[in-house]
């Protein structure tokens, strides 16, 4: 099954399949990495949050990647669960402008409901499930008339050109499908490297 959606303020298409694509790739970044370059070295590095009342952590290999394609950008942020890159728990948050109209990622405030740029969400708890949350979700929700009670959120409080920092929260929805079963985020925090 594959989801189409629009922006609300551009034509241009956005697909559910482009950013699970995308996030599958962004894994495959992060698995690479050696650990004596990783976060986990590091006592100060950290992504943190709470799912459905329960604390967790996903301090292996925290790192943050950048990727830019002349007015197009993204910038994602993950890490796993466990003791090593090989687990299957994954949680990764991102932004991207939509090219048309190209936003800068600076410190403040994101949020799924913005037209000028997009945001997005990925808990998979295990190699075979995966909750979506963002821009997309979001998008199938207004067109159905759905409401998310959680919209993805998150705040940049210190940015430069060795790490990212800052919160995040938000309803994220079994295979991005708003009928279906979510996972609400909340108290996300995170403190990591950019890759090198």
């Amino acid at each position: 099954m594959r989801f189409t959606l629009y922006s609300r303020q551009t034509p241009k298409l956005i697909t559910v399949k482009k950013i699970i694509l995308f996030s599958a790739l962004l894994v495959s970044v992060f698995v690479s990495c050696k650990k004596n370059n990783s976060a986990s070295s590091s006592s100060n590095y950290h992504f943190t949050a709470t799912i459905d009342g329960a604390a967790q952590t996903f301090n292996v290999s925290p790192l943050a990647v950048r990727v830019v394609n002349g007015p197009a950008s993204e910038i994602a942020i993950e890490g796993f669960a466990g003791t090593s890159t090989s687990t299957s728990q994954v949680l990764a948050i991102s932004w991207a402008n939509t090219g048309l109209a190209p936003a800068s990622f600076t410190t403040g405030n994101y949020s799924d409901t913005a037209s000028n740029y997009a945001v997005t969400g990925t808990y998979n708890p295990s190699l075979s499930v995966s909750y979506v949350s963002g821009s997309g979700v979001t998008g199938l929700a207004s067109g159905s008339g759905a409401t998310i009670v959680n919209h993805l959120k998150f705040t940049i409080t210190s940015l430069d050109s060795t790490a990212v920092k800052g919160t995040f929260s938000g309803d994220f929805y079994y295979n991005g499908d708003i009928s279906g079963a979510k996972k609400t985020i909340t108290n996300g925090d995170f403190f990591v490297p950019w890759k090198k």
